[in-house]
Order: C-alpha cells, then sequence, then structure tokens
C-alpha cells in the first residue's frame, strides 16, 4: 500500500508544477532622476542639513547590460 501513497503524491508534485504561474522577465530599470540646470552652482553644505530640492552630481543606470560570461578565470 505504501506504493499507493508513493504514486498520489508524484501526481500531486507534477500537477502542482504544471499549474503554477510562469514568472514574469524582469523589466528594465527605469530611471527617475531630476533635470539639472545648465551652470547652477553645487552646493558646499557643513553640517547636518535638510535640502528641499535634489541635486544630481552624476548618474549611472547599473544593471542593464546582461552578462555573457563563460566562467573563465
Amino acid at each position: 500500500m505504501a506504493w499507493v501513497w508513493w504514486a498520489i503524491q508524484i501526481v500531486a508534485a507534477v500537477l502542482v508544477v504544471a499549474l503554477q504561474p510562469k514568472p514574469k522577465k524582469p523589466e528594465a530599470m527605469k530611471a527617475n532622476v531630476p533635470q539639472i540646470e545648465e551652470g547652477r552652482p553645487i552646493r558646499w553644505d557643513f553640517g547636518d542639513v535638510i535640502h528641499e530640492d535634489a541635486q544630481v552630481l552624476a548618474f549611472v543606470q547599473d544593471g542593464t547590460t546582461p552578462i555573457k560570461s563563460k566562467g573563465k578565470k
């Protein structure tokens, strides 16, 4: 009778794998970077300061190129 239990378990596992939703492929990153005016001076703050507006000095969008490595050392 143990083989009946094993058969039910295997059928249940196959059904679970077959009926689960397929994962979606991840989308490329979309950056939301504030625009900067040309010639705007860079702030030099010392101490704890809270700024109301954003200023971006540099922005690098990372993680958009696929890794194509064969495991070479």
